[in-house]
């Protein structure tokens, strides 16, 4: 095989491995030829190039009376002309391929190589632009100071996940090559390589996992109106639909709750509560509690609500998150929500019943004693009062 028809290959070759344009690896070689052999003592020289039948590199001269640059000019009656070719002006002086060491020179395969590495790059950052706020999935390759590095589908890309939302995520999940799902947020461009930035945090991670699943929400059958989130540890979603005929709690769950299940584990270890909208917010507020079993409705004022509930149940057993939660909810609802289990409430009754009584006893200025009785019945208590 001659040294053209070696090149003529290498160029198809390389433009199959790499998914690129022969075009492009013809550029690529272009560049790394004049980078390699246009410096030192080659400063300054001209290349011509042409692709017929393989390569074939020449030094352009320009054809004058008096030559001033030996490197880009030749004179017209120089017996070098009858070893190349004239074309107009100029004269193509064939350089001897196996003089030039194209396949042999390090120099020239490691620019070939990063330039073939930058078109890969910038293919890559094409490729995770048209992505951006879709769902990509990866495994956890390894962690830097500030993010954690992930392999994006079997190494179609690395992306980098804000360390900052590790915190709720249990330490097996991270150390494991479990499958991760992920929002594609931002592509950045840093020092002219793509930079993938991920996020699970974002409220739109959660929306196109939904949409993923459910595709009455895809369609817009069933309408996502609200998030409340904590990420990484409780979502409550709620839904709605215009449409009569619909079941926005039921397409959600799914036939054996499969689609919640599903979601669920996509968004793990993040609980998901799919909650029905209500234009009536005592509706909404205790389909948002439902869950903890919401028992009574105290309106104190307007904008400051008190719930009775059995139990706390789930995320919401962490006095932190109970808090940030109802900030979340009462945010929502635009109410100041206070909420209360069953025996708090009854702890409350009670001291407020014994500080009216002491009020009674000082306004009267007479000594009043309450005896409880020592059976407690629905969380009512029988006063006595003696004089």
């Amino acid at each position: 095989m001659t040294e053209n028809n070696k090149i003529h290959q290498l160029i198809k070759e390389l433009a199959e491995e790499k998914e690129i344009s022969e075009e492009r690896i013809k550029e690529i070689i272009i560049q790394s030829i004049n980078k390699s052999y246009c410096s030192g003592e080659n400063t300054g020289v001209s290349l011509h190039f042409e692709f017929d039948s393989g390569l074939s590199v020449y030094h352009t001269y320009q054809i004058v009376e008096k030559v001033n640059n030996p490197k880009r000019e030749i004179q017209k009656n120089s017996e070098l002309l009858k070893e190349g070719k004239i074309m107009g002006e100029t004269f193509l002086l064939p350089l001897d391929i196996k003089n030039l060491p194209l396949l042999l020179s390090n120099e020239i395969r490691k620019q070939l190589q990063k330039d073939l590495e930058e078109a890969n790059w910038e293919k890559q950052y094409r490729l995770f632009e048209s992505l951006q706020g879709q769902l990509v999935w990866g495994v956890i390759q390894n962690f830097k100071e500030n993010c954690c590095i992930i392999d994006i589908e079997s190494k179609k890309g690395i992306g980098c996940w804000d360390k900052k939302e590790l915190i709720f995520y249990p330490r097996r999940l991270l150390s494991s090559k479990e499958k991760l799902w992920f929002l594609v947020k931002e592509v950045q461009k840093k020092d002219n390589l793509p930079q993938v930035v991920l996020t699970r945090s974002d409220d739109l991670f959660l929306h196109r996992i939904l949409e993923n699943e459910i595709p009455e929400i895809k369609k817009k059958v069933i309408i996502v109106h609200h998030i409340i989130r904590l990420p990484g540890i409780l979502s409550k979603v709620i839904v709605k639909s215009e449409n009569l005929d619909a079941n926005p709690l039921g397409a959600c769950i799914g036939k054996d709750a499969l689609r919640i299940k599903t979601i669920s584990k996509l968004a793990f270890p993040e609980k998901v509560d799919i909650v029905l909208w209500s234009r009536d917010k005592k509706t909404l507020l205790f389909n948002l509690l439902l869950s903890n079993e919401p028992t009574e409705l105290i309106i104190k004022q307007e904008k400051e609500w008190e719930v009775i509930i059995s139990r706390w149940k789930g995320s919401l057993i962490n006095d932190e998150c109970r808090s940030k939660v109802l900030k979340k909810i009462s945010d929502y609802l635009e109410i100041n929500i206070h909420i209360r289990s069953l025996e708090e409430s009854a702890v409350k009754k009670k001291e407020n019943r014994r500080r009216v009584v002491r009020e009674i006893s000082i306004y009267k200025n007479v000594h009043i004693r309450s005896l409880e009785e020592t059976d407690y019945k629905r969380g009512e208590k029988k006063y006595e009062k003696k004089y």
